[in-house]
């Protein structure tokens, strides 16, 4: 069984189809940035990533992409008042995400 990194936007209905995962095998677990581990057979993973637009990735750019998206986030986030938070939390230190 392969296994690959793929960012792909989510578009919705059709994007992942019970066809994917039953017939063809396919499972998927999807990250930030858009950025999905598909497992399965090379075959299949590849005609999923070409019909849904997607590019193969190796895993230190999928982290690297996931990294630069959290940073964006967490920037964003500390441009609005949060209220809730902890004393002295920083937002920025917690926008953390690491690929299994």
């Amino acid at each position: 069984m392969a296994q690959a990194y793929i960012q792909a936007a989510n578009i919705g209905e059709g994007f992942i189809t019970h066809e994917d995962q039953v017939d063809n095998g396919l499972s998927f677990v999807g990250h930030p940035a858009d950025v999905w581990t598909v497992k399965g057979t090379k075959a299949n993973i590849d005609a999923w990533m070409k019909r849904v637009g997607g590019t193969r990735m190796a895993k230190a750019k999928a982290q690297a992409s996931i990294d630069a998206f959290m940073k964006s986030a967490a920037a964003e986030a500390k441009k609005k008042p949060i209220d809730d938070l902890p004393a002295g939390m920083d937002i920025a230190a917690a926008a953390t995400y690491k690929l299994p």
